[in-house]
């Protein structure tokens, strides 16, 4: 019985450190702060904009998966977004716009 109490609450206190400390918790606020900054700077963007990222976090476009949460937020299947890191020599589109999510994330 006394093994029965300690593997319960080790699995208590082991649940309890997942739910601060997994990555999904760390993404979710990631991808809340990145969504909630673009849209209020653009709210209507035009079919097939593209967006350009700057962000010093690797887990960014993994958080927006990628192309997806752009699209389907802006209810538009032909924008493109760009993961641009900061000092990163790069050849993009003259259209593009651009947000610098370095201070927020």
């Amino acid at each position: 019985m006394q093994v029965f109490y300690s593997w319960f609450f080790s699995s208590l206190l082991s649940i309890s450190i997942n739910r601060d400390i997994h990555w999904v918790q760390k993404e979710q606020g990631i991808s809340k702060v990145a969504v909630s900054e673009i849209v209020e700077e653009y709210t209507s963007p035009p079919n097939g904009a593209k967006i350009g990222l700057v962000f010093n976090n690797t887990m960014l476009k993994n958080s927006l998966f990628d192309q997806d949460a752009l699209q389907v937020i802006f209810k538009d299947l032909t924008i493109k977004t760009y993961y641009i890191q900061p000092r990163q020599p790069a050849d993009f589109p003259q259209d593009m716009v651009i947000y610098d999510l370095t201070p927020y994330l």
